[in-house]
């Protein structure tokens, strides 16, 4: 195992500054100064040098997962198969927008394409969360292997590293299959898949599109023969049309699943969050006041205290539904998942039940082991994304990628899940990015 040791960034030190022990009340716990700074701290998105662990035993990824390279890498030899070649999906994500949840969807859609088309998925690298606004860099990549269970997926289909996929295919005709590419597929095999992962793709003016009303069995015929195909695809298509059978995503839904490390962290604390007993997590995201109050240019920060109004208002309204539910439901515990930005929700939520009852990371007693999963916020995310999966109900947010990948796998096992939207009280017209 790597671990990089630093100090602990401003963010996590605010989270573990507005924490108290249970059963004290919190009050004030973002007050927006400034336009951008909490308590005169400013908001950044989570750095790529933070702790972060590797799986010891897995050692097939590219260079670019570490901030230093483990010294005693092995050196990974492939063997040629003519005979019965194997025939791999790459999937190729765009770089600009979406952090690292709308990455996982991407990839989940790609791993439904090659379930259906029994082809061997590549294990692409992810970007840290918020990376369309940090950029698409070696030190933000994290791979397949320590963000999900390899071993699980494996059970469901073959897996390939990026390695294999290089040696396999780079001096071999690769075809791309795509709906719609512009200039963001050009930056993508440019500056990720041959700087950064050595893939040689074709460029954009070799891309032939498919379009919409074309049917879907010739786009699978006509590519059925091809060894190295490069998956760059809207992300809603093959479901929207049908093609994907609902016992294909649901398989894809159960095995794509945290590391066991993450699950193991989660499990700890899932089950002291409560005393054991039944709780339910909320998702807030605050999205309005992202962009104008946190990041985006300067020159829109005017914007943030009337955006910062509204969405408090909203805020006030979900929280009362929330309260509600949880009464209507005999549950006495609340978990609130949501960046540091939003913090406030829980004060807005604590005038409407005890606060020693709403739980947020910063609540958990975490043990040393433990804590290096709570000091990077990628693996943080990870984890509360594992306690809300096993929730005995998660409230997802009205619109957010890190909702629906906790909420599909929900799905997937029948397990209750509302939206912020479907509950009473809930304003049908609010045109804000925050329910």
């Amino acid at each position: 195992m790597v671990i990089l040791y630093v100090d602990k960034p401003p963010w996590i030190r605010e989270n573990e500054k507005y924490a108290t022990d249970r059963g004290k009340k919190k009050t004030g716990l973002l007050v927006v100064e400034d336009h951008g700074k909490a308590n005169g701290i400013k908001i950044q998105p989570t750095k790529p040098y933070l702790k972060f662990p590797t799986l010891g035993d897995i050692n097939t990824s590219p260079v670019g997962y570490y901030k230093v390279k483990p010294k005693s890498s092995p050196e990974v030899v492939f063997s040629d198969n003519t005979d019965n070649p194997t025939r791999y999906l790459l999937p190729m994500k765009s770089i600009l927008g979406g952090g690292a949840n709308s990455q996982y969807l991407r990839f989940k859609v790609a791993a439904r394409f090659a379930v259906l088309t029994n082809r061997t998925l590549v294990t692409t690298p992810f970007f840290l969360n918020g990376g369309h606004e940090m950029g698409f860099s070696e030190e933000n990549m994290r791979s397949f292997e320590s963000t999900f269970d390899v071993n699980k997926m494996e059970k469901l289909l073959p897996l390939a590293t990026v390695d294999k996929y290089v040696h396999e295919c780079n001096d071999k005709r690769s075809t791309v299959l795509a709906w719609d590419v512009h200039e963001r597929y050009e930056q993508a095999r440019e500056k990720v898949f041959e700087h950064l992962l050595g893939i040689k793709v074709p460029k954009l003016d070799q891309v032939t599109t498919w379009g919409y009303d074309n049917d879907f069995e010739d786009v699978i015929d006509d590519t059925e023969n091809e060894t190295c195909l490069v998956f760059s695809i809207d992300g809603k298509f093959v479901f929207r049309k049908g093609h994907v059978k609902d016992d294909i995503a649901k398989a894809v839904d159960k095995h794509l699943i945290p590391t066991k490390e993450v699950r193991m962290v989660a499990e700890y604390f899932s089950d002291k969050i409560c005393k054991g007993e039944s709780y339910l997590v909320y998702h807030w995201r605050n999205m309005s006041a992202e962009m104008p109050c946190y990041f985006g240019k300067e020159t829109e920060r005017y914007k943030c205290a009337d955006v910062l109004k509204e969405t408090r208002k909203v805020a006030e309204i979900a929280s009362d539904s929330v309260v509600d539910l949880l009464k209507k439901e005999h549950i006495k515990c609340l978990y609130v998942a949501c960046p540091l930005w939003s913090l406030e929700i829980v004060d807005i939520l604590s005038k409407r039940m005890p606060r020693e009852d709403i739980i947020i990371s910063g609540d958990l007693d975490v043990p040393d082991e433990y804590k290096l999963y709570f000091e990077d916020y990628n693996l943080l995310s990870l984890v509360e994304q594992e306690i809300a999966y096993h929730a005995a109900i998660f409230i997802s947010a009205g619109m957010s990628n890190w909702s629906d990948f906790v909420k599909e796998r929900r799905d997937s096992e029948g397990k209750i899940t509302f939206n912020i939207r479907e509950l009473a009280g809930i304003p049908k017209d609010v045109d804000i990015k925050i329910i």
